[in-house]
């Protein structure tokens, strides 16, 4: 019975560090659209710049009020919500721009890889108030169905550091 008991307590150690320990692994992901609009509709969305997006059903509500591109809700609703889900995200204002480069998940976490550059010397820029924005679709690789917690990892010159952060149900 004792050794029972101290075997189910390993079982359950090594479990619980193999947990802790797990690699992030890398999401493919795809950006549907790049572009700008010129307004935020929630002091939500201004604060986070970013939102996800699991299902058809979250399309028009979570955009009602925004001024997209022709055609960004056509590709909206081709996507494929069974294998993959969208982040929307702001990825800067002109002067000091990013993309998104990466995606990786650790268990619970996936975290957005944000590369943030800024206008070189010699190069243009277009003075006004302008909101750059991308829709990225993330593959379903593994496990979920719970929530999720999401974070972007701004990457720039000056090394790494988490912008924003948000949690979403992804079925």
């Amino acid at each position: 019975m004792q050794k029972d008991f101290v075997r189910s307590s390993l079982v359950i150690m090594t479990a619980f560090i193999l947990t802790a320990c797990a690699r992030a692994e890398s999401l493919p992901f795809h950006v549907l659209q790049r572009t700008v609009f010129i307004d935020l509709e929630t002091a939500e969305d201004r604060l986070s710049g970013f939102f996800v997006i699991s299902s058809e059903a979250e399309i028009g509500p979570r955009f009602a009020g925004y001024e997209l591109f022709p055609g960004t809700y056509q590709i909206l609703e081709n996507t494929n919500f069974e294998s993959s889900f969208l982040v929307f995200i702001r990825v800067g204002q002109i002067r000091d721009n990013g993309e998104v480069v990466g995606v990786l998940r650790k268990a619970d976490e996936v975290i957005i890889q944000l590369r943030s550059f800024s206008i070189g010397p010699g190069n243009y820029e277009t003075r006004g108030y302008t909101m750059p924005y991308e829709i990225v679709e993330i593959a379903k690789v593994g496990k979920w169905g719970r929530e999720i917690g999401f974070m972007v990892q701004v990457l720039s010159d000056e090394g790494k550091g988490m912008s924003w952060q948000t949690h979403h149900f992804i079925p």
